[in-house]
Parts: structure tokens; sequence; C-alpha cells
């Protein structure tokens, strides 16, 4: 990017695709097949608003981290302030973010049932049912990329204590020694 951006470019990308689908939405007549999916489409719009408002202020949270500890100039950033109920992490943003990408392959599915119905007549919905496909496969991917080089620059200690909490097994029950938090998974671990 010439503004010294380090968004991926796929985003670039993806905000161009989107304008097409908006100029092919806006010209979508009023319809049997856009009423079916005009309200699914608010609920997705709504649900895309709060959770770009999520990455706003987890982005706010980390410049103003950065910024506080004399890493970033003061005019880079504006402080609106950090939500203290927020993780620093990019996981918390994360659950939120594969949802809506989730929401995306199910607006794809949803209209390409509407297109494949009888009654549609228009060629709207099929062509939206794909550019919701490919922007959904582009961002997972995309997202799960950025993800594991983030991953990659952790130190090994870090990506140790990350793999433990998230693991499904608990230390203790490997060990040998009785969880006190979970006594029926230490037993159950014992007769085996």
């Amino acid at each position: 990017m010439q503004n010294g951006s380090r968004i991926k470019g796929w985003w670039a990308t993806y905000h161009f695709i989107l304008t097409v689908e908006a100029a092919v939405m806006l010209i979508w007549p009023s319809s049997r097949s856009y009423s079916e999916f005009r309200d699914q489409f608010m609920f997705y719009s709504f649900y895309i608003l709060i959770v770009q408002c999520m990455q706003y202020y987890y982005q706010m949270g980390c410049l103003y981290k950065l910024r506080a500890l004399g890493q970033r100039p003061s005019m880079d950033i504006t402080v609106d302030g950090y939500m203290t109920w927020m993780s620093s992490r990019l996981s918390f943003v994360l659950v939120f973010l594969l949802s809506a990408y989730a929401f995306q392959i199910y607006n794809a599915y949803s209209l390409y049932c509407i297109a494949k119905a009888p009654y549609c007549q228009e060629w709207q919905p099929g062509v939206v049912a794909l550019i919701y496909t490919f922007t959904a496969t582009g961002n997972l991917i995309t997202t799960l990329l950025v993800v594991k080089s983030k991953m990659a620059l952790l130190n090994p200690s870090k990506r140790g204590f990350l793999r433990k909490k998230y693991s499904t097994v608990f230390h203790s029950d490997v060990s040998g020694v009785a969880s006190k938090q979970y006594p029926e998974a230490s037993e159950s671990a014992k007769e085996k």
C-alpha cells in the first residue's frame, strides 16, 4: 500500500469486491427472492457493524499500549480509550471474525437456495451467492495465515503456554496427579 499501511492485499481486494456486491444488490429488483433475503441481510449487516466496532477498539487498545510504552509517537493515534474487559489478544476478536465468515457462508448457501427456487427469475441471487462464497473463503484463508504467522513470531514458551491453555487434556491427568478441580477426570485417568 502507498500509505505505509500493512494491510494484506486480500483485504484491499475484498473492499473492491464488496463494491461490486453492493452494486449487484442495489439493482436487485423488489421481488419475492429479494424479500426472502432482506431480513437475513439486515441481521448480517448489524452483526458486521458490531464486529467492526470490536476490531476498532481492539486496534485502538493495541495502539494505545504501544504509545504508552513509547514505541509509537503520539500523532500515530487518537486515544479514544481502551475497554478493560477486552483482551489485548487477537483471540478475543478472532471468535467474532470467524463467526462473521461462517455467516457469509450461510448467506451464500441461502442465496444459492433462493437462486435455485422455481420462482426466482433474477440473476442477482446467484451472483451474490458466488461473491459471498469467494469472500468468505478468502477472508478465512487470509485470517488463518495471519494467525499462523503471528503464532510463529511467539517465543517457544509462550506457544507452549497457549497450547497447554487451549488443550482439552488436563496436565494433571497426564502426569497422574489428582486434579482437585475435576476429580472425576482424574479418577477416569487412574482407571485406565
